[in-house]
């Protein structure tokens, strides 16, 4: 049974070390998800905010609704429901810095300094990891700080989210 442990220890090395790595690339996902849900939730509150997201054609011509879409809408609420979650959709993802920024601008609220940067610090071990280096070593404690941070953006769209800004 100790040959067995033994024999078994650099695949279980390995395994925990995915897991770490796919934690980070989980979480960031989360981030993006609750970012992206609780623009629908603003733009559907306040549609006159989705103008800037809402782009199509080749000019990326902002504000911008297609007839079809306008003709084929069950109702108004619904129409403004589909754009909203495509102006989410826009809006959160394009460079992860800047749809922060955007967030804070589109839902008039600010983010903690710091929460930004660990936010931002996430974004960029994610991109490392999927982008540039899949063995990239992550510790145990780096996954917990990041599960800390996603608690953490969770708290700061609370109060917005209960609020009609």
């Amino acid at each position: 049974i100790v040959a067995i442990a033994r024999q078994m220890k650099p695949t279980l090395a390995h395994g925990r070390a995915v897991y770490f790595r796919q934690m980070l690339v989980y979480f960031q996902t989360i981030v993006e998800v609750m970012l992206e849900e609780f623009l629908v939730s603003v733009f559907e509150q306040h549609p006159e905010r989705m103008h800037d997201y809402l782009v199509s054609g080749p000019q990326k011509t902002k504000g911008f609704v297609n007839l079809k879409q306008i003709v084929d809408a069950e109702t108004r609420e619904r129409l403004i429901s589909d754009l909203a979650s495509e102006a989410a959709r826009e809006l959160v993802g394009g460079r992860f810095e800047t749809a922060l920024s955007s967030v804070q601008k589109v839902a008039l609220l600010k983010f903690d300094e710091q929460l930004v940067k660990d936010l931002i610090a996430l974004a960029k071990e994610r991109n490392r990891i999927v982008h540039e280096n899949p063995d990239l070593t992550v510790t145990r404690e780096q996954v917990f700080e990041c599960l800390n941070v996603v608690i953490g953006l969770s708290a700061a769209l609370r109060p917005s989210a209960s609020a009609s800004q």
